[in-house]
């Protein structure tokens, strides 16, 4: 079979080929290099009909029978993804549709070839209504904070005490007065980072006793001056005052 380059150009040496085609490499000896390999792959054309597997070894069939113009790949219906070597690890003659299983979801878009199910971490649910899929803090019995599903009732509690909606406000003494004063408008006077960070490490640290957790939350508060008016600085203080020993009154 006449070799044929189909290439996408990424940048200088390297490239990808499109669905159509399978990759070769036209040196038998040992390659030198890894700029070599990009140098020496070529695209051979799959025979009318027949797609490139994902990893562009060989060429397949759908058993579908029906191309999906968006991906280029074999259409399945939603909910299902593309299936290419049996339980073996054996290339399949022809891709097949196959259904994720309960609670997991298509890893990847509507937009790109889907070939394989994710499963929902702990705590966390399939919103098949969501596009791309995704799984979310199952919101009955959970609130999410920085990615992290927390139990709605000690959530709660904690964000009662210690509100997460005041932990990303910075606070800066004036140099003059040394009297506190919050950054104006037009300064950065809300950090995104420690509103990502802060909650979710807060209940580690208090609930699990997670150390990485206590150290991120000692470092948010570093990042605050130590200043206790911040509620970083409250809470990590309040963890600390927690488990400093009790001292033994005669």
């Amino acid at each position: 079979m006449n070799q044929v380059r189909f290439l996408i150009i990424l940048k200088e040496n390297t490239c990808i080929c499109d669905r159509s085609s399978i990759e070769r490499y036209s040196l038998n000896n040992l390659i030198p290099d890894f700029e070599s390999l990009f140098r020496n792959r070529e695209c051979q054309k799959c025979p009318n009909n027949l797609l490139s597997s994902n990893d562009k070894k060989v060429c397949m069939g759908c058993s579908s029978g029906v191309l999906n113009s968006d991906t280029g790949d074999c259409r399945c219906n939603q909910e299902e993804i593309i299936v290419e070597k049996d339980n073996n690890g054996l290339y399949l003659t022809d891709k097949v549709c196959s259904k994720c299983s309960t609670n997991e979801f298509q890893f990847f878009g509507p937009s790109v070839p889907i070939y394989e199910c994710k499963k929902c971490e702990i705590n966390k649910v399939y919103n098949k209504n969501r596009i791309p899929w995704l799984c979310e803090c199952n919101t009955d019995l959970f609130l999410e904070f920085g990615g992290e599903c927390i139990n709605r009732n000690e959530a709660t509690f904690l964000n009662t005490q210690f509100p997460s909606a005041g932990a990303s406000s910075v606070l800066m003494s004036d140099a003059e007065t040394s009297q506190p004063k919050v950054l104006t408008s037009d300064t950065i006077s809300e950090s995104a980072t420690m509103r990502e960070l802060y909650f979710k490490n807060a209940f580690k640290c208090l609930k699990d006793k997670n150390k990485k957790a206590c150290q991120t939350l000692a470092n948010l508060c570093v990042l605050q001056m130590y200043d206790l008016r911040n509620e970083i600085c409250k809470t990590y203080q309040f963890i600390n005052n927690l488990r400093a020993p009790i001292e033994n009154k005669k």
